[in-house]
C-alpha cells in the first residue's frame, strides 16, 4: 500500500520540487540583475559627477573669492535639463540609505544653486540670492569626494 501511495505522489512531489528549483532559480536571477543594474546606474552618475567636478568646483571658488564673488551672476547652466538626475531620480532609492540620502542631497543642493543663480541683478534680493547660490553649490562641491567613494563601493 505504501509503495502505491509513493507511485501515485511522485508525480506531484516531483513537479513541487521543480517548481521550486524554478522559484530560486528566478529569484537568484533577478537579486543579480538588480545588482547589476544598480552598478550600472552608480557608474553613470560617478561619470555624470567627474565631468561636472572641475566646472562646480570653478564656479564655487569664484562665488567664494574675497574680492567680489558676491557681484557675480552665472549665466549657464551648473546642471543640464537632461542630466542623469532627471533620468533616474527614482533608481536614486534602490540604494543604501546612506547613499541614497547622499545624492538627493547633492542633487537637491545642485538644483537650487541653479534656480536661485538665475534672480536678476537688479532686484534688490539678489545678494542674498546669491549668497543661497554660494552656500548650496559650496554644499553640493564638499559632497563630491565622499559620494564618489560611496559609488566606487556599489
Amino acid at each position: 500500500m505504501d509503495m502505491e501511495l509513493f507511485k501515485e505522489l511522485l508525480p506531484i512531489l516531483t513537479t513541487l520540487v521543480g517548481g521550486l528549483i524554478g522559484y530560486l532559480s528566478a529569484s537568484k536571477m533577478w537579486s543579480k540583475q538588480q545588482a547589476e543594474r544598480r552598478q550600472n546606474i552608480a557608474r553613470g552618475i560617478l561619470l555624470e559627477i567627474q565631468s561636472l567636478e572641475n566646472m562646480l568646483t570653478g564656479m564655487a571658488n569664484i562665488l567664494n573669492a574675497p574680492q567680489g564673488g558676491t557681484n557675480v551672476r552665472i549665466d549657464s547652466p551648473l546642471y543640464p535639463s537632461h542630466g542623469l538626475y532627471h533620468v533616474l531620480q527614482k533608481d536614486l532609492f534602490s540604494f543604501d540609505s546612506e547613499l541614497s540620502g547622499a545624492l538627493f542631497q547633492f542633487y537637491i543642493r545642485l538644483l537650487e544653486a541653479d534656480r536661485l543663480r538665475l534672480h536678476p541683478p537688479n532686484d534688490p534680493a539678489f545678494a542674498q540670492m546669491q549668497a543661497g547660490v554660494r552656500a548650496a553649490l559650496s554644499g553640493a562641491v564638499n559632497q563630491l569626494p565622499g559620494l564618489k567613494i560611496l559609488l566606487l563601493g556599489v
